[in-house]
């Protein structure tokens, strides 16, 4: 065997083996929606029907990746979350155990219509994060370097734990309520807008999976329906809501 030869065949050897301990990459669907065990488990998590709670020991959502936490469904974080520029939607419970921690990171949003609680966990939250008739609880520890909105009679309950305001803003809606410890930083911002009613009609969620177009997601009165520009889901927000939206590139209406 000449010289070059064996080292022909030594670089395909090296190229195949290399192939072989390659890291396998996730093929899985990106968009998660959690209603029940089978959705759970289809996220690898582990249902428990007693309290209907999905536990996970991590997640990892990419751009135009989304997460939907049905109402009624808790969604136990006992590890990492991290968000990377897709969309979280809460109608249910989100709970951060002790010493694990949710990423929202820059192009990441979370939209809470249930109720976020941080329990000697952490959030990190380089993004947007709207409270939107939903509660949060922070126990734990929340640093905010970008947006938190806490709108239309929301809450945010920190008196049991801490909030870094790190060159972040928290925007609340005078007829909403901050409870608890000031953050450390800037201080929470009080703006006004509308009183935004109890949802009626079907989520977006739902319709979609009924058989109705993005487009003619109905909402309720006050609301405005949106579609989200890079992968056409719908969401319904206030109008107010819907021009930050917009502007920042987010969604169309």
């Amino acid at each position: 065997m000449s010289r070059n030869t064996g080292s022909l065949v030594f670089t395909l050897v090296f190229i195949l083996l290399s192939a072989l301990f390659l890291p396998i990459q996730d093929v899985r669907a990106t968009n998660y929606s959690i209603n029940d065990k089978a959705s759970c488990q289809e996220m690898n998590g582990s249902w428990n029907p007693l309290f209907i709670t999905c536990v996970i020991s991590g997640l990892q959502l990419g751009n135009t990746d989304s997460l939907v936490v049905g109402p009624d469904i808790h969604l136990e974080n006992t590890g990492t979350v991290t968000n990377d520029g897709g969309t979280i939607y809460n109608y249910g419970t989100i709970m951060t155990d002790e010493f694990s921690v949710i990423y929202n990171n820059n192009g990441g949003d979370i939209y809470n219509h249930g109720t976020l609680t941080v329990s000697d966990g952490t959030i990190n939250n380089y993004a947007s994060i709207y409270n939107l008739d939903g509660i949060i609880n922070n126990y734990g520890s929340t640093y905010n370097y970008n947006t938190i909105y806490n709108y239309n009679g929301s809450v945010i309950d920190d008196t049991h734990g801490v909030i870094y305001n790190n060159n972040g803003t928290i925007d609340n809606d005078c007829n909403s309520a901050f409870d608890g410890f000031a953050p450390y930083g800037h201080q929470v911002r009080t703006i006004c807008l509308p009183v935004q009613p109890l949802t009626q009609l079907p989520l977006p969620l739902q319709q979609i999976k009924g058989g109705t177009p993005a487009s003619e997601i109905k909402c309720n009165a006050s609301f405005v329906l949106v579609i989200k520009s890079d992968n056409g889901m719908p969401a319904c927000v206030m109008p107010a809501t819907a021009k930050i939206l917009a502007e920042r590139g987010w969604a169309k209406t």
